[in-house]
C-alpha cells in the first residue's frame, strides 16, 4: 500500500470592505441626497495534499496545490431627489456603478496559469 491516508488541507482568505459618504440637503418640499462609496472584496483559496504513512506525513507534489485569488472593486454613487407636496411624494434616484473584477488560478507546478481581467461598463440604473 502507497500511503495510509491522504489528508486535503484547504485554507480559504477573506476580506471585504464597503465604505461610503453621503451628504444631504433639505428644504421645506425638497430632500437631495448625493452618496458616493467604494467596495473591495478580496478571496484566496489554496490547498494542498498530505499523504501518511507509518506515522509520518508528506506533501505531495505541486501538482497537488491549487491557488485561486479573487479581486472586486467598485465604485459607486447615487442621487436621489425627494419631493413632497402634501401628503404625496416623489423619489427620483439614479445609482451608478463601476464594477472591476480580477481572478487568478495558478497551479504551483506550472501546468495551468489562468489571469483574468473584466472591466464592464459603466452601470446607470
Amino acid at each position: 500500500m502507497p500511503y495510509e491516508q491522504i489528508n486535503q488541507h484547504a485554507g480559504l482568505t477573506n476580506f471585504n470592505t464597503n465604505n461610503s459618504v453621503a451628504f444631504v440637503q433639505k428644504t421645506e418640499k425638497v430632500l437631495h441626497e448625493i452618496k458616493v462609496g467604494t467596495e473591495y472584496i478580496f478571496k484566496n483559496l489554496k490547498t494542498n495534499l498530505n499523504k501518511f504513512k507509518n506515522d509520518s506525513s508528506t506533501t505531495l507534489s505541486d501538482s497537488f496545490k491549487n491557488d485561486l485569488t479573487w479581486h472586486n472593486g467598485r465604485i459607486y454613487g447615487e442621487s436621489v431627489t425627494t419631493l413632497t407636496l402634501g401628503k404625496k411624494q416623489l423619489n427620483v434616484s439614479l445609482p451608478i456603478e463601476l464594477n472591476i473584477l480580477s481572478t487568478r488560478i495558478f497551479k504551483l507546478n506550472g501546468q495551468i496559469t489562468l489571469t483574468t481581467n473584466h472591466t464592464p461598463p459603466l452601470r446607470i440604473h
